[in-house]
């Protein structure tokens, strides 16, 4: 059974992992099949130069921290992962104006930036009846697969098989990868070269390692996880290990979904989610195109250049590079 199924009542297979988007909207391909539209339009780096120029760290006019930015890409490695590149590649080239200041500061006039296209189902993209469709590889659903993973042989590398709690270090910690679990390895591209997956922290989504943040928010809900199913154990002494693992995931479950609906969006959206009333069918549980694409991508503007940590006393504290903050760039890769 695929991760996600039969959790739509109408639709066994709808949100589900490696599912193709959901449309709201008619294709808008070149060709009307698969070919990239806008060749015509202004280039994305232009108008990312007109709309979004500015300073850097600014304040958050509501007193929001870094943390509401990182918590959304948790949110978002949740439910959606459709962005990642297709096999073969295809990559195509976004215009750089002469003598851009962060890119062609020698005024060459021959730069441009890299795009590679998302991943697509195959068995689309062939006709005008069957344009290309892209595929979201996590359940669209909160089900705790940014903890947990959509697949039972990643999920049970994690696990102790003991009292229901997932496999530790001797500090408590995430286990590193000596499994070679397929996780994200993207290192600076100074390197040229790929890493060892074994450096990374073995968790269940494969994107978690990617920077400090996102990394500290795996690191707490799995040892939520296992804090949970300690107390399930000496409520329940008589249970297997099955039963007080499943408990506990359950919880953790419920506590994403809590946080996410009536405190995530409420300090992003500035208003209450009205409390669940119920099964509604006429509303449909997969991530659309324009959602996935567009909608959601807003957090990339809020993203800080750096983050500073405090001690006890609320005093700035050094990295371990001596510098003042952490640093939230491709970097990032090369220091796991």
């Amino acid at each position: 059974m695929r991760p996600g199924m039969n959790r739509e009542l109408r639709f066994k297979d709808v949100g589900v992992a490696a599912a193709t988007d959901a449309e709201d909207a008619p294709p808008s391909y070149a060709d009307g099949v698969y070919m990239m539209a806008g060749q015509d339009r202004p280039s994305p780096r232009k108008l990312s130069r007109i709309l979004m120029k500015g300073k850097d760290g600014m304040p958050s006019r509501k007193n929001r921290t870094a943390l509401l930015v990182f918590f959304g890409q948790m949110v978002s490695s949740e439910i959606l992962m459709a962005s990642e590149m297709g096999c073969p590649i295809e990559m195509h080239k976004i215009n750089v104006e002469k003598c851009d200041e962060m890119y062609d500061a020698d005024c060459s006039g021959e730069k441009y930036m890299p795009f590679y296209r998302a991943g697509y189902d195959a068995t689309t993209g062939q006709s005008p009846n069957m344009p290309r469709e892209q595929i979201n590889s996590k359940t669209s659903w909160i089900d705790g697969s940014f903890v947990y993973s959509t697949s039972e042989a990643w999920v049970n590398t994690m696990r102790s098989f003991s009292n229901g709690t997932l496999r530790t270090d001797e500090n408590g910690m995430p286990p590193r990868n000596k499994e070679r679990v397929p996780i994200m390895n993207k290192p600076s591209p100074h390197l040229f070269k790929t890493l060892s997956p074994e450096r990374m922290y073995l968790l269940g989504d494969e994107r978690t390692n990617q920077n400090p943040a996102l990394l500290s928010f795996g690191i707490l809900f799995f040892r939520w996880h296992n804090k949970v199913a300690l107390r399930a154990q000496e409520e329940h002494p008589d249970w297997s290990d099955e039963e007080v693992f499943q408990r506990a995931r359950r919880i953790v479950i419920a506590t994403l979904q809590n946080v996410i609906m009536y405190e995530y969006l409420p300090a992003f959206l500035g208003d209450t989610v009205d409390p669940y009333k119920g099964y509604r069918p006429d509303v449909h549980p997969g991530i659309s195109h324009v959602f996935q694409s567009a909608a959601f991508r807003f957090g990339h503007s809020m993203i800080p250049p750096g983050l500073y940590r405090r001690d006890s006393q609320c005093n700035y504290k050094r990295t371990v590079s001596g510098d003042l903050a952490l640093r939230l760039c491709a970097t990032w890769g090369t220091r796991t």
